[in-house]
């Protein structure tokens, strides 16, 4: 039994010429092996797939619900996470900071 193995081990070995080769293969077995056991969450209205649970619930409102409960208190827009209505807070921020800059150095 143990020889058997030993042989096994022995032919194994043989198959890679470098120390790279065979860290190459051992990488490339791990990369398939992930792939195998990854789970993937695909949507049930379109043929969106993702490989988060949370991805898929954000293409599910922003795509097929028209929830938006987060709102913008100065343009009244809706957004459907937090993140998207404070990215719209920051970027409208700088264009007013800007517009006014502007037209304070006109007015100079």
């Amino acid at each position: 039994m143990k020889l058997n193995w030993l042989l096994k081990q022995i032919k194994f070995w043989l198959m890679f010429q470098t120390l790279i080769d065979f860290d190459v293969h051992q990488t490339y077995q791990q990369f398939l092996h992930i792939v195998k056991h990854k789970k993937t969450y695909p949507c049930t209205f379109c043929e969106f797939v993702s490989p988060y649970h949370s991805t898929l619930k954000r293409h599910m409102f922003r795509k097929h619900f028209e929830e938006r409960p987060h709102g913008c208190g100065v343009c009244g827009k809706r957004f459907v996470t937090k993140f998207d209505l404070n990215r719209h807070m920051v970027l409208n921020m700088e264009k007013s900071i800007n517009v006014h800059t502007v037209m304070l150095l006109h007015l100079s």
